[in-house]
């Protein structure tokens, strides 16, 4: 771990598991208080399983999957590289790798545990996951050479997608903010963050109305 008071580098060796999650295996890149930014690395299907009082607000690195909630099969939402989702409180669910793995970079908001296991639910959620691709983004307010773009602008944790062109500044205050960068969300040069997670207390500025989010499919009646 590198850096100053103001800004931290998480390196390789300061990441580490999560105890008693094997699959998806679990890994804490950073916490907080109320906050865990995690990597997750899943192949096959995890169990059945919720997040407590916590929601996970996450970004898909590599690979393509599903996330399955509800007493029946097809009661889903398909999420791939570079797509957001998110997760609410108690929801249980389990993912499902549908190529070789799944890659993942989560941020967990709330207090308590991150992980509980449960059995598959016998009815569907009143509130259910979200999925946004790129078709869903919007702005999420403007900075002097960067472009900020969030999928779930009602989100009282914003997911943010950046792309930086030369120096950024940064005038807000109040709030904590953690990024990614990587290659399998976003092809373009380097200094593009993807998965950036910006949380803040209250209504955050700059957020837009009006975006859409990917509804879940559902074969039931």
């Amino acid at each position: 771990m590198t850096g100053n008071s103001d800004v931290v580098v998480i390196g390789p060796a300061d990441v580490r598991a999560v105890a008693g999650t094997s699959r998806p295996t679990v890994e804490t890149v950073v916490e907080s208080d109320g906050f865990a930014l995690c990597r997750t690395r899943l192949a096959g299907t995890s169990s059945w399983h919720h997040h407590g009082e916590r929601t996970a607000y996450g970004v898909v690195l590599d690979g393509r999957g599903r996330i399955e909630f509800g007493p029946d099969p097809g009661e889903s939402v398909d999420v791939g590289p570079g797509e957001f989702f998110v997760v609410p409180p108690g929801v249980v669910h389990r993912e499902v790798a549908t190529d070789d793995a799944q890659a993942a970079l989560v941020g967990f908001a709330g207090e308590g545990p991150l992980v509980v296991d449960a059995a598959r639910p016998r009815r569907r959620p009143s509130v259910r996951p979200r999925v946004a691709g790129d078709d869903d983004l919007s702005s999420a307010g403007t900075l002097q050479n960067v472009t900020r773009l969030t999928p779930f602008p009602d989100s009282p944790v914003q997911q943010v997608r950046g792309h930086a062109a030369g120096a950024v500044e940064s005038s807000r205050v109040g709030t904590t903010t953690a990024t990614t960068t990587s290659s399998a969300t976003s092809p373009r040069a380097r200094g593009t963050c993807s998965g950036g997670l910006d949380r803040a207390s209250g209504n955050s500025s700059g957020r837009a109305s009006g975006s859409t989010s990917r509804r879940p499919s559902s074969t039931a009646t």
